[in-house]
């Protein structure tokens, strides 16, 4: 029960963090979550550079935010004794573990439609790397 309260805490955490880094002046990171890479792309074809950086900048406090829940739940499985890895715990973690992938490299592909158009816009992305 200790164990759930405390990914409870954790995800109510991300949550709040996403959602309070999130907004951008055409939408949202959450708001892109909901569309395909295509829908994203169409959708700040006339974005200024501004709007693109602000949005750039969201992404990247994301992305980290996301990589650092996954190497906490990575950490967490690690530290499960082998004789526990098939038990309910381990598979939540599992679960968790993959789903927080799957939610970074789609994060990443819509950042990278960010980081596409400033480049094509002339914008140094050193400032962006990850």
């Amino acid at each position: 029960m200790k164990l759930f309260s405390v990914f409870t805490c954790i995800a109510v955490a991300a949550m709040i963090l996403a959602g309070g880094c999130s907004k951008q002046g055409g939408g949202s990171v959450m708001d892109d979550m909901n569309a395909t890479v295509k829908e994203v792309a169409a959708k700040i074809e006339s974005f200024d550079v501004k709007k693109l950086e602000k949005a750039a900048d969201q992404y990247k406090t994301a992305i980290v935010a996301k990589t650092e829940e996954i190497q906490s739940i990575a950490a967490k499985v690690k530290d499960i004794p082998v004789t526990e890895l098939l038990g309910d715990e381990a598979k939540v973690l599992k679960v968790q573990l993959e789903e927080a992938k799957e939610y970074l490299a789609d994060l990443k592909a819509r950042y990278q439609v960010y980081l596409d158009k400033l480049k094509a816009m002339g914008v140094d992305l050193g400032k962006y790397g990850l």
